[in-house]
């Protein structure tokens, strides 16, 4: 490695766009100068013995390792050379190496392990710079890691790792999340309860199902005293070790709970004696760190609710759409958001709205669509008294409406040529002129949101949008993945419809059967969650029992063939009603699929389903697929 080498990781590092990714190309980039055989980050646990593998690639990890939540590492010095097969992490490695990632203070921030199956390979020198570029490295590293928490820690018995708990919280009942975050948090750490205790203004409130364990009530209501005012100090620090609140024994530990900058509440840990310690509050903060955006989003669901508008549903919405989200909040740039019919193109839009500075003006909605291209300018800018036939008195249009708050244009692209020009003018200027007046242009301050279905950039080519609204709008993008390509929470989408339509209905369905599950998760939905919605609807009505099953889907649901997206040679599967046959054709389904799109790169696969690449990797042998079938 030269000197641009070891710039040539730095910057191949940075841009990384969260840990589990930063990580990932680090491990890349080493096996690649080292031309090691095997190569993988991990992570010393804090409170425990032993080492948690992160990342791993090339060679495929040995099998007693595959679900291995805690491994034990020999050689953890710097370039410690191992040569003993039982100490290796690969199949068919025979020499191994450690490179170690420390912190300012030289404790241990993460290793990587390189392995190569002949001893010739391993270059000292190539090790020496390695180690060399390796401490410009740590500092970005543990950036990530301060700022994100998506890699999972200290994950328990059953491997589970924070891609899933991302599935396992995505809920907008505040209840049924207490209870899921509550098994996470007490799989994690010694604790004796846990408590939820959201912000509402001076107060904390113990949300009804937020205490769980075993401890006596908390009031429902926690003003700040003497007694409790460490808990709301801990909206902006952890506290350890505290006496618990009014009635709770023993001793408390608090961990913020922060949205952005917003401090949304606290997690009460409760313990006994000196649990639970300052490694637990660690952990804690952040699997909290990890939490807070589904108490966002369930907060913002129950707040629609509230008001009696439809509620703002974001389940199963990727997490990096909605950080992009975040980050263009505070803009007042218009946005362009592109995405398949049915995608949730306005629930976006409304989200961006509610955590903007502009979330107590007005949110206002128009659908390009409802247009009439005689009266377009009209509609959008208003109009003057006797402009035209019928303008009995002056209007206002929806951009004076939406004054001082957000205007979200969904089908953007059904503006004729001309009416383009003039909201170019608008969204530039601020400026708008209603039709017929004759004084000045009146100032407006709107932020401006737009969504379509359709490429406006092969529009343009066409000549059917304006290139210079297109460069306009062009800037802030958010696209929404179709259902199809978001399977991983296909099930948890539905479940939460369902929850919604039975409740409406007053009909106790717990769920569905193994056989509707399998009908559902085989669609490809080209109307997406619209249609989704649709579907359990019709069957929320014709179900009679308590879990609905695969009959009351539409036919087309049923008569899916699994040919049209598994290799040739594995031949057309019918729809199969032997549950463990047809999760063993869905996973296929799946994997080919989700390789075809990452064009054979298992690292472009982890990062675009959110799966562990070692879980990747077994998947594919166990199907017997290659990486190298699905390249170009």
């Amino acid at each position: 490695m030269s000197e641009n080498a070891s710039l040539g990781l730095l910057n191949f590092v940075s841009g990384a766009v969260n840990s589990k990714d930063a990580f990932a190309r680090l491990v890349e980039k080493c096996r690649e100068y080292s031309r090691a055989d095997g190569a993988a980050a991990l992570r010393a646990h804090t409170h425990r013995p032993g080492y948690e593998i992160l990342i791993t690639e090339g060679r495929t990890l040995k099998p007693e390792l595959v679900f291995a939540t805690s491994i034990e590492l020999p050689g953890e010095e710097d370039r410690e050379v191992t040569r003993d097969k039982k100490d290796l992490l690969f199949s068919g490695t025979r020499v191994g190496a450690n490179i170690a990632l420390r912190r300012e203070d030289n404790s241990p921030l993460a290793m990587i392990r390189l392995e190569w199956e002949n001893p010739e390979d391993m270059a000292g020198e190539i090790l020496k710079e390695l180690l060399a570029s390796i401490p410009f490295v740590t500092p970005l590293m543990e950036h990530f890691r301060k700022y994100d928490s998506r890699i999972s820690v200290h994950p328990p018995s059953g491997d589970v790792r924070y891609e899933e708990i991302d599935l396992e919280l995505d809920t907008p009942d505040l209840e049924v999340f207490f209870r899921k975050l509550h098994h996470i948090i007490s799989s994690r750490i010694k604790v004796g309860a846990t408590g939820c205790l959201l912000k509402d203004k001076e107060t904390l409130v113990v949300e009804p199902g937020a205490l769980l364990g075993k401890t006596t009530a908390l009031p429902p209501r926690l003003e700040k005293n003497k007694e409790t005012s460490w808990l709301f100090d801990a909206m902006e620090e952890p506290k350890s070790n505290f006496p618990g609140p009014g009635e709770t024994p023993g001793k408390s530990a608090a961990v913020p709970i922060l949205y952005k900058k917003e401090a949304l509440g606290v997690m009460l840990l409760i313990g006994s004696r000196n649990s639970p310690s300052a490694d637990d509050v660690n952990i804690v903060r952040e699997i909290m760190d990890q939490a807070a955006i589904f108490i966002k989003k369930a907060l913002l669901f129950r707040e629609t609710k509230m008001q009696g508008v439809p509620p703002l549903l974001l389940v199963g919405v990727q997490r990096d759409v909605l950080e992009l989200a975040e980050s263009y909040a505070e803009a007042d740039a218009s946005i362009l958001i592109k995405g398949e019919t049915g995608t949730g193109k306005e629930s976006i839009a409304r989200f961006l709205h509610m955590i903007s500075p502009r979330i107590n003006k007005p949110f206002f909605t128009f659908n390009c669509a409802e247009l009439v291209e005689s009266l377009a300018e009209s509609q959008l800018f208003g109009h003057a008294k006797g402009s035209f036939t019928g303008a009995t008195q002056d209007t206002i249009g929806i951009f004076e409406q939406a004054n001082e708050g957000t205007l979200f244009l969904d089908e953007i692209h059904l503006l004729s040529p001309p009416i383009q020009a003039k909201f170019l003018r608008v969204i530039e200027t601020g400026e708008i002129r209603p039709v017929g007046s004759s004084g000045p242009s009146r100032k407006t301050d709107v932020r401006t949101i737009v969504a379509t279905n359709r490429d406006l950039q092969t529009m343009v080519g066409e000549g059917k949008f304006l290139h210079d609204l297109f460069m306009r709008l062009d800037v802030l993008e958010i696209s929404l993945v179709p259902l199809r390509q978001n399977r991983q929470s296909l099930m948890v989408i539905a479940a939460t419809i369902l929850r919604q339509l039975a409740a409406k209905s007053r009909k106790s369905i717990e769920g569905f059967t193994p056989r509707a599950k399998q009908a559902l998760l085989m669609y490809d939905y080209p109307g997406n969650i619209r249609e989704l919605r649709n579907i359990i609807e019709k069957a929320v009505v014709l179900c009679q029992e308590n879990y609905i099953d695969a009959p009351l889907l539409p036919q087309k649901l049923l008569k899916i063939k699994a040919a049209t997206v598994v290799p040739k040679e594995i031949g057309e599967v019918d729809f199969e009603v032997n549950y463990e046959s047809y999760k063993s054709d869905s996973e296929l389904v799946y994997v080919t699929q989700l390789l075809e799109r990452a064009r054979g790169s298992v690292t472009e696969a982890a990062r675009l389903s959110g799966l562990h690449r070692t879980h990747i990797y077994n998947l594919m042998k166990k199907h017997d697929l290659t990486a190298d079938r699905f390249k170009p």
